[in-house]
């Protein structure tokens, strides 16, 4: 299975569209070796797609506690008055995400209880809670490719550098 980005722990690269800062995992957890720590660890290696179809608008899963509904695809976070009382939490996932899904059985399996719901977004905290937090510089770039894309997903590489933080410097 061939890919068309790779992520190492601190940079994704994406040939012939550049390479972005991105980490992945909570601070305390930003190592390889967390991957498995549900909630708390780096995304699990492995391949994934990248779902590109453009989803517009994320929404609220309506459970009143602000949490925005999956999508398989590319959405924009709600700022403003569309995010009402929810937009100190949508926050800190930036202005967009694009799904994650595993593309295989082993990447699926890679973890007991199995890990899911990751997504890239462009937050700039320098953390996440498992997915992967990428540059905002990234998403204009994914937009322009997916547009012209053949299939509805890229492929996505994680493969980490042993005992290197997974912290790629996205803090602003």
């Amino acid at each position: 299975m061939h890919a068309d980005m790779s992520f190492n722990g601190q940079r994704l690269e994406w040939s012939g569209s550049g390479t972005f800062k991105a980490t992945t995992g909570m601070v305390g957890f930003q190592m390889p070796n967390h991957q498995c720590v549900p909630e708390f660890g780096p995304i699990p290696q492995g391949v994934y797609k990248v779902y590109v179809a453009d989803r517009g608008i994320a929404q609220s899963d309506k459970d009143g506690r602000c949490s925005l509904s999956p999508a398989w695809g590319i959405q924009s976070i709600p700022r403003g008055e569309a995010a009402g009382n929810c937009e100190q939490f949508w926050m800190n996932w930036g202005h967009n995400r694009a799904r994650l899904e595993p593309a295989d059985g082993e990447t699926r399996n890679a973890c007991s209880p199995v890990r899911g719901g990751f997504y890239l977004h462009d937050s700039t905290k320098g953390y996440s809670h498992g997915c992967i937090e990428v540059e905002p510089g990234f998403f204009p770039v994914l937009r322009a490719r997916a547009a012209g894309a053949t299939k509805g997903y890229f492929l996505l590489k994680v493969k980490y550098v042993a005992d290197r933080p997974t912290n790629g410097g996205t803090r602003v």
